[in-house]
């Protein structure tokens, strides 16, 4: 990987990653959510969705010294929908990566895009938090992710 230029270390590292993890999502997916580190995601060749690719992406692009935030956001529809606790939560992870002193560029690692305009993105998700990743604000478990967005949408609700 060249590490010449941000973009094109970005470039790179998303390239890594289609090149070498798969996305699936064996029976035990559950238990492996929010576990796992880099090195282990990467050695297994596969990821169990956004939060790994996430992961393995913030970790491969900070290590060559470039500012970056894991960012965990969740669906405005399923925010201000009613659903009971049986319909799935709808969350995603992005990361957003310093490319010179004032200007960060937002990535989706898990479907390897970069958003040079973030505007789209961010009229269909709401941010939950900013950190280096999802053990920073708590989330280290499908069973927390659920009961902490459920707990938001709550909360953000009554505002309203």
């Amino acid at each position: 990987m060249s590490i010449e230029s941000p973009l094109n270390y970005i470039i790179d590292v998303l390239d890594f990653m289609m090149d070498n993890l798969g996305k699936s999502r064996p029976e035990e997916w559950v238990e492996m959510f929010r576990k796992r580190g880099a090195e282990e995601i990467i050695k297994s060749g596969f990821t169990t969705g956004c939060t790994d690719s996430a992961i393995v992406f913030c970790t491969l692009v900070r290590a060559a010294g470039y500012p970056t935030k894991y960012i965990e956001v969740i669906s405005k529809r399923w925010l201000d929908s009613k659903e009971n606790e049986k319909k799935p939560i709808k969350g995603h992870v992005f990361a957003e990566v310093m490319v010179n002193k004032d200007r960060w560029i937002l990535i989706d690692p898990d479907s390897k895009k970069i958003c040079i305009d973030s505007g789209r993105e961010w009229e269909i998700f709401e941010i939950y938090d900013v950190g280096l990743d999802s053990h920073d604000f708590g989330l280290t478990s499908f069973a927390e992710l659920k009961k902490k967005f459920f707990e938001y949408r709550e909360k953000r609700n009554s505002k309203k």
